[in-house]
């Protein structure tokens, strides 16, 4: 992709995806915008990322992870005014990789070594579901290779 890095590019590709019922790849997307859009704009990020990953998350049947959004757009509205007790509580509930990367980024803004702790299970995370939640995604330009010479 050429602009990956570009926010804006990410979002309506992955909206593209979602119209095609490419639910998973709009997924990988959604999720790359969600980081991208923590890390540049911070406590000041738009939520309609979170919406669209949750309806994808309905799309795809997963309703737990669906109810994780929502109770991560809870905790974003708080943004500074939560707990240690509360992030842990929410990520031990729903093990949702949104909450986890939003648990790295609050930490760290917070000068917090608890980032360190949700980054690991971040890795821990995705070793376990990667294989699944990656399923069926394949590069904007994949293609048939043609074995004729």
């Amino acid at each position: 992709m050429f602009f990956f890095q570009e926010k804006k590019y990410s979002l309506e590709l992955a909206q593209f995806y979602n119209k095609k019922k490419r639910y998973q790849a709009a997924l990988n997307l959604f999720r790359r915008t969600f980081s991208q859009t923590l890390k540049a704009d911070g406590w000041n990020m738009d939520e309609e990322i979170l919406y669209l990953l949750r309806t994808t998350y309905f799309q795809l049947g997963n309703k737990e992870q669906a109810k994780s959004i929502s109770i991560l757009i809870e905790l974003m509205r708080k943004t500074e005014h939560l707990s240690y007790e509360e992030i842990e509580s929410k990520y031990l509930l729903n093990k949702n990789r949104e909450i986890t990367v939003y648990a790295i980024y609050y930490f760290s803004k917070m000068n917090s070594s608890k980032s360190d702790v949700y980054r690991e299970r971040l890795i821990n995370r995705d070793k376990k579901f990667g294989d699944r939640e990656l399923m069926n995604i394949f590069p904007i330009f994949d293609y048939e290779i043609n074995t004729e010479i």
